[in-house]
């Protein structure tokens, strides 16, 4: 008996886990999130699978680098990945099966000194799930950690979108500071030869104040760009997280955004694959399954107890069985419960879906807008260009004064300045498509 119970007492104990303890410091990953970049391995290897022809380090990184940078880097999809192995552990949980318990026990008789007084005792408490619930708690599991990988591709998703969106915002701004800057050194021409003028004679002070003031008007435009620009710098930096000063040189030149076609597909693409969908389907097939294992529920578990003993210098053994009796409830609750969640998480799916439609119609629209802004305006800068063009050849010829020119120059200048700021809204727009339809276009 002695031996019986230091082995079982053994073989406990010999596969136990060990506790090791691994403690976080603010102070380290304050240390850490500050001097890191984007030049990490990670980032590395994640470019060369995607452009293996990409030389290392970039050059200068384009807005599809920093996004594999974001993917790489972003402390989001840490949360999203430790989520996911916390389901799969919590599935290796599901498939255990309940352990038995055992129990020892020694007892003392008066025996009036007749016989060995002592009675000891050693039972096992063997558990039996009935009706599969074992098979039910499993596929919940299953389900929950299909919805928790789903989690992570919305979650790169989402780093994916505020990366992009970052890089349209900093590349606008500094392509429109520096058309700024242009305007701003054109008005300056004007200010001096109506200020020429003035003092000549030929102008009056209300032509001077107005161009000054268009002058300071356009340098606080300059202003403000430059300091978005900043701003945006530092959103693109907190896209990737990384801090801005570790960007690395950045070439945020944009391709030439295509029509859209076959709306229909992505439309289909949109609320059937994107993972958030995937995500809530995973999640109601767990819901499923979860009322299926409450149902299975109303069939009790059976103990069987098998037991040996030395009473009094005698070996004796016993059997016995055990079962909970279904006489004050039959599980109703739980089963409500369960099929109330079911409904819940059905109606979350359609919701999730009326939003995405909704989403991806008003994305479409706006960048059919967008769209149809830019050609306007690229009309518009055609003309303003063919008249500069035309009223520089009546300059040369001396038909007209510089300041006409300049004037002129000058309204070109903002119909470009137009016609950019229309371009990047058509990128932004096209963002916004590929969000909500959370595949590339």
């Amino acid at each position: 008996m002695k031996c019986a119970g230091a082995a079982i007492a053994l073989f406990a104990f010999a596969a136990c886990a060990h506790y090791q303890p691994r403690p976080v410091s603010a102070a380290a990953n304050a240390a850490a999130l500050v001097t890191r970049g984007v030049d990490s391995p990670a980032v590395r290897e994640l470019i060369a699978q995607q452009h293996p022809e990409t030389a290392w380090p970039p050059p200068r990184w384009t807005p599809e680098m920093l996004t594999l940078a974001a993917i790489a880097l972003h402390p989001d999809l840490d949360v999203a990945r430790a989520e996911w192995n916390t389901a799969r552990a919590a599935l290796r949980t599901a498939a255990e099966r309940p352990n038995p318990s055992a129990t020892a026990g020694v007892e003392h008789k008066a025996t009036g000194g007749n016989g060995d007084p002592w009675v000891t005792t050693l039972s096992l408490d063997i558990p039996f799930e009935t009706a599969g619930k074992r098979g039910a708690r499993v596929a919940q599991a299953k389900a929950l950690t299909a919805a928790a990988a789903a989690d992570v591709d919305q979650a790169v998703w989402n780093v994916r979108t505020r990366a992009a969106n970052a890089a349209v915002d900093l590349a606008t701004s500094q392509k429109l500071a520096e058309l700024r800057r242009g305007e701003v050194a054109l008005r300056e021409e004007i200010v001096a030869m109506i200020e020429k003028r003035l003092a000549a004679g030929e102008a009056a002070q209300p032509d001077v104040t107005r161009v000054r003031a268009d002058d300071r008007s356009s340098r606080l435009l300059l202003r403000e760009e430059e300091g978005r620009a900043a701003e945006r710098e530092a959103a693109l930096a907190a896209s990737i997280g990384v801090a801005r000063a570790s960007l690395p040189p950045l070439d945020l030149s944009l391709p030439e955004p295509r029509a859209i076609a076959d709306i229909d597909r992505l439309r289909t693409l949109a609320l059937t694959a994107r993972p958030d969908v995937l995500a809530a389907l995973a999640r109601y097939d767990a819901a499923e399954q979860a009322l299926r294992l409450e149902i299975k529920r109303q069939y009790p578990d059976v103990h069987l107890a098998p037991g040996i003993g030395w009473d009094q210098g005698a070996f004796r053994w016993a059997i016995s069985a055990s079962a909970e009796l279904p006489v004050f409830n039959r599980h109703e609750g739980p089963i409500a419960e369960a099929e109330a969640k079911r409904a819940t998480a059905a109606a979350q799916l359609l919701q999730l879906q009326a939003k995405i439609l909704g989403d991806l119609d008003t994305a479409l629209a706006n960048e059919a807008s967008a769209r149809a802004r830019l050609d306007e305006a690229e009309r518009i800068v055609s003309s303003k260009n063919a008249l500069v063009t035309s009223m520089r050849k009546q300059f040369e010829a001396g038909e007209i004064d510089r300041l006409t020119l300049r004037n002129q120059e000058v309204e070109a200048a903002l119909a470009e300045i137009d016609r950019w700021a229309a371009w990047f809204d058509l990128h932004r727009a096209r963002v916004a498509v590929e969000s909500a339809v959370e595949q590339p276009i």
